[in-house]
Order: structure tokens, then C-alpha cells, then sequence
């Protein structure tokens, strides 16, 4: 079964599907807008006491893990000595 289409029938079929066709060229987003949503959730996160909480806490444990003057067990254990 074929159907005959005219001229401008067969060129309106073709744009619809062509790739990209129903991309809408209004909803993309602009360069300006993706940096004022970057910035606007960065100001978010640094407003939040969640965060500061938890480098807090990060920050001390590096500071503890830097600081200490254990010696490392697993040296004793390989070297063979008490």
C-alpha cells in the first residue's frame, strides 16, 4: 500500500523527522543563566551549618591523624621484635 502525497505534504514530513526536529531552541539554557544557578547554589551550601560541620570535623581528624606521635604497629610486627 503506498500513499501519494503532494509536493508540500512530502516537505513537512521530512522536516518532522529530521534529527533535532522537535528540539525547542527557547528551552535551552544560556550560559548566564547556568552561572547565576551555579552561583545561587553555592551561596546555598556555604549558608548551610551542615557543611561547616562537617569540614569541622574533617579538619580535625587530619589534624589528629597529622599530630599524633604513634609509631606504626605493623612496623614492629614485621621487624620481628617484641
Amino acid at each position: 500500500m503506498t500513499i501519494d502525497l503532494k509536493l508540500e505534504q512530502q516537505r513537512v514530513i521530512d522536516l518532522a523527522v529530521r534529527p533535532g526536529a522537535y528540539q525547542d531552541p527557547g528551552l535551552e539554557l544560556e550560559a548566564d543563566m547556568v552561572w547565576h544557578i551555579i552561583a545561587f547554589e553555592i551561596r546555598y551550601w556555604l549558608r548551610s551549618w551542615m557543611l561547616w560541620i562537617f569540614l569541622l570535623i574533617i579538619a580535625g581528624l587530619i589534624f589528629g591523624a597529622a599530630s599524633t606521635d604513634h609509631e606504626d604497629r605493623t612496623a614492629r610486627l614485621h621487624s620481628g621484635r617484641p
